[in-house]
């Protein structure tokens, strides 16, 4: 179910390669036997559509629904929306792989704060008595007002209240200077999904050795996201767009692990849901719990990506 004909034209060519992408698991799962029913629904503008669809026998009579793609489309498919929910899953994570640095925060205060996730980490910081405190940036006082909260005895991890290129442009020129001084600080950067997408920034991140969060994230090097890409290319004679995520991939790894599931368990597949593994491209699947006793599951898989100081990236 996704809007294929609709005035958001932006967004339309990362639909049509989400579904590309969706077929290519079809295809390697028909490869293994699976005999596979697939129903494709344009849902335009709106939510006129969806209503339209979802009184359909054949949806009514469906395994599996994929699709939903504005908050009103996903309020009509599911009961909930989730946006802030990876939020506190991200930051027991944060905290976890930071228990033994001294956190600094720097305030930004431009349009991508990143207000919720802040305040998880900084309670989940709190909690396991995790040194943390707070600076805002001005320009000309920024360089001593950080040195006056590093540390010299421990590792240090910066992290932005934003996650906006400008932030890192603002914060740039300061931890570089840091390093290429005789300073004895030993500095980390800590920050968010979006900063994947910064390419002018990925040496910077390596200098930093910086961590990220994120629930997509593809290892481009990596011999399956190589073969990938050149299968698609092979399949539609075009290569992917360069956006995040990835949606050939999405649509690839959604395919493969719930249709897998599907084939695997039959159509209780979630009664084994936790049990199940699948080696994603880009996206991690964790269904652990589901969100109440009447509700479904929600994927709590979160990647902790590093970008270390010899210019490699790994992903956990």
């Amino acid at each position: 179910l996704l809007p294929f004909l609709t005035s958001d034209k932006k967004n339309v060519p990362r639909f049509v390669e989400y579904y590309e992408g969706f077929l290519m698991a079809i295809d390697s799962l028909r490869r293994t036997g699976t005999s596979i029913d697939l129903s494709v629904y344009d849902l335009g503008d709106g939510t006129q559509k969806t209503e339209e669809v979802l009184r359909t026998d054949e949806v009514n009579a469906a395994d599996l629904i994929i699709g939903g793609v504005t908050d009103e489309q996903i309020e009509l498919i599911a009961d909930y929306a989730p946006k802030a929910y990876i939020a506190p899953i991200a930051a027991v994570r944060a905290a976890s792989l930071l228990a033994n640095y001294n956190a600094v925060f720097v305030s930004i205060g431009d349009k991508d704060e990143e207000t919720d996730f802040v305040r998880a980490l900084k309670a989940e910081m709190t909690k396991k008595g995790i040194p943390n405190r707070e600076v805002g940036y001005n320009s000309r006082t920024f360089m001593n007002d950080l040195t006056g909260l590093l540390s010299t005895s421990k590792p240090n991890v910066i992290i932005p209240t934003s996650s906006s290129e400008g932030a890192l442009a603002k914060l740039r020129p300061t931890l570089r200077a840091l390093l290429q001084g005789k300073s004895n600080y030993r500095l980390t950067l800590f920050g968010y999904p979006e900063w994947q997408t910064y390419t002018n920034y990925t040496r910077d991140f390596s200098a930093f050795n910086t961590y990220i969060y994120a629930p997509f994230f593809a290892i481009s090097r990596s011999a399956s996201v190589r073969r990938f890409t050149s299968r698609y290319k092979s399949f539609y004679q075009k290569s992917m767009h360069q956006t995040y995520p990835r949606y050939a991939m999405l649509g690839f790894d959604t395919g493969m692990y719930f249709i897998g599931a599907l084939q695997k368990h039959g159509a209780n597949f979630e009664e084994n849901i936790r049990q199940m593994k699948y080696n994603s491209l880009q996206m991690g699947l964790y269904y652990n719990e589901r969100m109440s006793n009447w509700g479904g599951f929600m994927n709590q898989n979160i990647y902790i990506v590093h970008y270390n100081k010899d210019n490699t990236v790994t992903r956990e």
